[in-house]
């Protein structure tokens, strides 16, 4: 936890205790559209451009997290039958696991498990064997966790 500054086109508006954890920036932006303050007022900030600076940041060191992207997971297509490809994204460093699991929570197939880089990744996932039904695919990076429902129909 250190101390860290919000601050926006008008002006400072906090100098509070945060958690943060990139690490080769000293500011990232964010969007923040209001500040709902325990008195019970709200501060509208709207069209205000924002960002978290801390002073921990000037370290340096890998950034953890990626200020665009997002966690995501789908496959094409879907239904399908023989093959499909799997399409996610991460937006962090780690050790990351992709894989496919029957209703009945037994595992099918691993697609993915191992250290990966934020980005966008295609994988082809060959359900040959597989009857048709209902299967989950999911999706576990270090602090992210994501499901999707895949149809296989022979």
């Amino acid at each position: 936890m250190v101390s860290a500054i919000l601050r926006c086109s008008r002006g400072t508006l906090l100098d509070l205790p945060f958690e943060v954890l990139w690490g080769d920036t000293s500011c990232t932006r964010v969007r923040v559209d209001t500040l709902r303050w325990e008195d019970g007022t709200v501060t509208d900030l709207r069209g205000a451009e924002c960002e978290i600076c801390a002073a921990l940041c000037y370290e340096g060191g890998a950034r953890l997290f990626r200020t665009e992207g997002k966690v995501s997971l789908q496959n094409r297509p879907n239904p399908f039958n023989a093959s499909t490809m799997v399409e996610f994204e991460v937006i962090e460093e780690g050790v990351t696991d992709l894989s496919v699991f029957d209703l009945m929570g037994r595992r099918v197939a691993t697609l993915l498990h191992g250290e990966v880089t934020p980005g966008r990744y295609l994988l082809r996932f060959d359900a040959g064997t597989l009857a048709s039904g209902t299967y989950l695919c999911l999706l576990l990076t270090p602090t992210e966790h994501r499901m999707h429902v895949m149809e296989v129909l022979k």
